[in-house]
């Protein structure tokens, strides 16, 4: 019976190890101190990081207006986000570059702040 239970725990370790390496990577933040303003920005993965495949975002903040976020790739949008009053928004996408850029569009006479949380994901 002993000499089945080491083999069938190196096994599930070697699972849970490759499970946990997939995507175990600090958040990392960009803020939008002044809400009032469009300003586009650009979001890159950690170095060393490997190969990307999804990005995931966490939206916070407080504004009293309207603005979009949005997500583009060579210029054109490809994922628009509606934000207002308190932000408080989770997403996910399947991204595969190692950067992404944004444009933020406030309605004008929005204030506020907002901060991103972001990790690019490596599977």
């Amino acid at each position: 019976v002993q000499t089945c239970a080491l083999p069938i725990f190196i096994i599930f370790t070697g699972i849970t190890l490759s499970l946990t390496s997939c995507t175990n990577y600090e958040p990392r933040v960009h803020t939008i101190n002044d809400a009032s303003k469009q300003t586009d920005f650009v979001l890159n993965k950690k170095r060393n990081q490997g190969y990307v495949d999804g990005i995931s975002l966490k939206i916070t903040g407080k504004i009293n207006g309207k603005a979009k976020l949005v997500i583009l790739n060579y210029g054109k949008a490809i994922r628009n986000y509606s934000l207002t009053g308190d932000i408080k928004k989770e997403v996910f996408t399947d991204w595969y570059s190692d950067n992404a850029k944004f444009l933020y569009q406030p309605e004008p006479g929005t204030q506020g702040e907002i901060e991103i949380e972001y990790v690019f994901s490596s599977g």
